[in-house]
């Protein structure tokens, strides 16, 4: 997903929402180490979304190092894709609450918890 596509959900998402236009931004960094195993990491983060909550969520994505020992019981090469995604919003003192989704998608389910955060300005 481009930059520019999830931009303009997002304020499609806060015209809707009755919001200010969020902001948002993403990155994709990959590497391939001395074991042979490439890796993709894609992060995305919006702030300005609807009740004033902001979203951050990472996916990473590990490659077979052709071992047969990727923890897979297919033959798509991934040994590990794993991602962790979370809508939070401030209510007082940069403290509020938060929902967070963690899931390795080789598994058949994640885990969703309710938890409090809070983010430094």
């Amino acid at each position: 997903m481009t930059n520019k596509f999830l931009t303009a959900l997002l304020a499609i998402a806060a015209a809707l929402g009755g919001c200010t236009a969020p902001k948002a931004s993403g990155k994709l960094a990959a590497y391939y180490d001395t074991r042979g195993m490439p890796t993709a990491t894609i992060t995305a983060n919006a702030s300005g979304l609807p009740a004033g909550t902001r979203f951050f969520g990472f996916l990473d994505v590990d490659g077979d190092d052709g071992s047969g020992k990727g923890g897979s019981d297919d033959d798509a090469g991934l040994a590990k894709a794993y991602g962790e995604f979370r809508l939070s919003r401030n209510i007082a003192y940069s403290i509020g609450p938060a929902v967070e989704h963690d899931r390795e998608f080789l598994k058949r389910e994640g885990v969703t918890r309710p938890a409090f955060s809070t983010s430094h300005r």
